[in-house]
């Protein structure tokens, strides 16, 4: 009996290892880390690091820039034929067929110009070379819409951005995003970026808007900081920060054509530079906010990013990818946390959220 019922599992197994088997994966399906080549070059990627390509014809591409910021994009792609690959990769605005070719372990792609590009398969990409999410904790709408070349000022209660239709200063309660008190700073310095204590820093966001203003709720002058009379450096000012002690403008060199950091003595007359950071290549900070230990500003790579930086040397030791859809302008750091304000897609109005850090 024990030996008919041992024949009969062995038969068993027998017909269903003849049965169908799952077919293999298609060659391109997989991890690509790629080993030389430009492809996406030409439309403005820096740093092609990773392809991850799935069987349902989505993808995702990881990249990182000279500066060190780590970015993804979702791809759209098709194998049309055994040696045409079509692929879409939305945050390029590209679209377009390759030739390619698997030997072994190595993925060729061609372009038209027949430029050759070669990835090797490998498990999964790195955790360092993939991007991390801001998860926000919570999100706010806004029915006024902040400026897209002011920032967010945080005077410890509420938080302050302004209003793009007439550059009105507005607050708004983070914990609720219930808007509050409106201030009308009559002078064209109404671009806030900062604040130090309960006043605000504000740039015209005019010309080369190269000098920045403190100016009180009240408006009255405290201020003010000709970054080409007073510090040197003629600085296109994009964002500004106070750390407690010092002022930090970020913006453009209007001679070198280059992105910089700016730390200011400002407490005292006559304002004075105390250190200037040139920043890596295509790293331009729309927003800033600074901590104790570290700067925080937002740029654009494969998307709006938040980037931490190093107060010395302006290194990029930390991304984090922002939600898809608002233009991000301004940023707010409190402990753990921070804010961000932005304009919605269709121009209809503001989000804020809070994200952890």
């Amino acid at each position: 009996m024990l030996f008919r019922a041992t024949v009969l599992v062995l038969a068993l197994g027998l017909f269903f290892s003849c049965g169908p088997e799952t077919p293999p994966a298609p060659p391109l399906i997989g991890t690509w880390q790629r080993t030389s080549g430009t492809l996406l070059q030409a439309q403005g990627l820096e740093g092609l690091g990773w392809l991850e390509l799935k069987e349902d014809g989505s993808g995702t591409l990881f990249a990182k820039s000279g500066a060190g910021v780590v970015g993804c994009a979702p791809v759209v792609q098709a194998q049309l034929s055994e040696e045409v690959l079509f692929l879409d990769v939305p945050a390029l605005a590209h679209n377009r067929a390759y030739r390619w070719a698997v030997e072994g372990e190595v993925l060729t792609v061609t372009d038209e110009r027949d430029a050759r590009t070669t990835f090797t398969r490998k498990e999964a990409v790195p955790a360092a070379d993939r991007c991390v999410t801001a998860a926000p904790l919570r999100t706010h709408s806004l029915t006024e819409r902040p400026a897209g070349n002011g920032g967010l000022g945080d005077d410890g209660m509420n938080l302050w951005f302004t209003r793009d239709s007439d550059s009105v200063l507005r607050a708004v309660v983070p914990e609720t995003g219930a808007l509050g008190t409106t201030v009308t700073l009559l002078s064209s310095y109404d671009k806030v970026v900062a604040m130090q204590g309960a006043d605000f820093w504000a740039h015209c966001g005019c010309g080369g808007s190269d000098e920045i203003q403190r100016r009180t709720v009240a408006d009255g002058l405290v201020d003010s900081i000709n970054t080409e009379l007073d510090l040197g450096n003629q600085l296109s000012i994009r964002g500004g920060a106070w750390d407690g002690t010092h002022l930090w403008l970020s913006g453009l060199n209007r001679d070198t054509d280059q992105s910089q950091l700016l730390k200011v003595q400002s407490g005292d007359e006559p304002d004075t530079l105390v250190a200037t950071i040139t920043l890596a290549s295509g790293l331009a900070l729309r927003g800033l906010a600074a901590t104790p230990t570290h700067l925080w500003g937002i740029t654009h790579f494969l998307g709006d990013v938040l980037v931490r930086l190093d107060p010395v040397t302006g290194a990029v030791d930390r991304t984090l990818s922002l939600p898809v859809g608002p233009s991000w302008s301004g940023v707010a750091i409190r402990g753990d946390r921070a804010w961000l304000v932005g304009t919605q897609q269709d121009y209809s109005g503001g989000v804020l959220i809070e994200v952890p850090l």
